[in-house]
């Protein structure tokens, strides 16, 4: 198992570094503030990734995510969320268990996977949005 990272008082700073702190061209995080501007009222669509620095699966699905971000550049935007830093987000779209993949399009959850997803069932969820 990789990534022991502490859980209480917040996790520590060395844990916040197993996913990328500076966003991949192509990514952004959305906060609570911004989901509505940045998710819900897009002209594209959207694929959010709900995730946890601490988390072992979410951290594999990572480097898939970024790929995606690269290949569908100007067709979907690509954002992730921190469940621990925007818990009303994860409560709002029954997040309960990690790496979650919601994607939207005109404001609506057209599709969704949870747990680790291949690169091609990804591709073919956001072919089908687009």
């Amino acid at each position: 198992m990789s990534g022991n990272c502490p859980t209480s008082h917040g996790g520590g700073k060395s844990c916040s570094k197993t996913v990328a702190s500076a966003p991949v061209e192509g990514i952004s995080q959305v906060t609570e503030q911004s989901f509505k501007s940045d998710v819900l009222e897009a002209k594209e669509p959207v694929l959010v990734d709900f995730y946890a620095t601490w988390c072992g699966p979410c951290r594999q699905m990572s480097p898939i995510v970024d790929r995606l971000a690269k290949s569908y550049s100007g067709k979907v935007k690509i954002y992730k969320v921190d469940i621990d830093n925007s818990p009303e987000l994860a409560k709002r779209y029954s997040i309960a268990s990690i790496p979650a993949i919601k994607i939207f399009k005109s404001g609506e959850i057209v599709d969704a996977s949870l747990g680790v997803t291949s690169e091609e069932s990804l591709k073919g969820m956001l072919d089908k949005a687009l």
